[in-house]
């Protein structure tokens, strides 16, 4: 089967993450190709698995879902690791974004 474009989905495996992938699959698209990756794919804090990613994939298209989390405790106690972590998430996927010449992000 041929794809027209690739979306992927960072933070596949969470709450938002999840319901998106079974939507797709009800609206089965045959243009699209959805790739949900889950923190077992890469650990996006290191860019270069990040790399490796967009390369394996070459998405058109990037929905970046994926966060570290930990609940309410964890969040009171690491909060300024947690931020620290999820900024690097968030960067090192919008560079590789723009360096794979992602149309949208």
């Amino acid at each position: 089967m041929h794809f027209e474009k690739v979306v992927l989905i960072t933070g596949g495996s969470g709450l938002v993450g999840k319901n998106l992938e079974m939507l797709v699959k009800e609206e089965n698209s045959q243009s699209e190709k959805f790739i949900f990756l889950s923190s077992k794919d890469a650990n996006l804090e290191i860019l270069e698995e990040v790399r490796n990613i967009f390369e394996k994939y070459m998405p058109d298209y990037v929905i970046n879902l994926a966060a570290n989390v930990g609940g309410l405790f964890k969040n009171l106690r690491q909060n300024l690791q947690i931020l620290q972590s999820n900024m690097s998430i968030s960067q090192n996927v919008l560079n590789c974004a723009r360096e794979y010449k992602v149309y949208w992000f």
